[in-house]
């Protein structure tokens, strides 16, 4: 349920394999890399002495329809961490014990209006294809402005060591609305 726990899962394994000391430094190299990341975000707030309203952002899952994450899945909760180093960025995460994603239907898209769009699918190849076939949508600002972004959903619910990926993968989303 948390990078906590994915950790403490790796260190399980690796007692239960015999291989405590590779298990140990793959929990660390996660924390390391997790603290690299924060580390680049903030130093990248620095940057950014806007005095304009934050920007939204906001992430949704796109298979047939969309559903945004909440703090109970992975996702949002690095979402939750990372956001906490973009004070440009508003992103709603809705907060849950029991549901891991909420569905946000294309009115609900339309009534966030937001400046940046990450969309997390399996469908990396054909997402810019799907999208545009969903007239609606044009008149985002994200839309006509070309700022979104795919991102694997596959790494993004990874209950792996690849978690650090997932983040990483969200750290050069952010980097970007830096830049854009």
């Amino acid at each position: 349920d948390t990078v906590a726990q994915i950790q403490e899962a790796l260190l399980k394994v690796g007692h239960a394999s015999n291989h405590i000391l590779e298990a140990q430094l793959l929990s660390i190299f996660m924390e390391a890399c997790f603290l690299s990341i924060d580390n680049r975000l903030q130093a990248l707030s620095q940057f950014s002495s806007s005095p304009f309203s934050p920007r939204r952002l906001l992430y949704l899952y796109y298979h047939q329809h969309y559903m945004q994450p909440t703090t109970k899945c992975l996702t949002g909760q690095l979402m939750k961490r990372a956001l906490q180093y973009c004070p440009h960025l508003t992103c709603p995460i809705p907060q849950s014990e029991t549901k891991w994603r909420i569905s946000f239907d294309q009115e609900k898209i339309l009534k966030a209006h937001p400046d940046y769009l990450v969309i997390s699918t399996p469908y990396i190849d054909n997402s810019d294809f799907l999208l545009r076939q969903q007239y609606a949508l044009h008149d985002l600002k994200a839309f006509k402005s070309e700022k979104i972004f795919y991102i694997d959903e596959s790494i993004q619910e990874s209950p792996t060591q690849y978690i650090v990926l997932a983040y990483f993968d969200l750290f050069q989303v952010l980097a970007a609305t830096y830049c854009l």
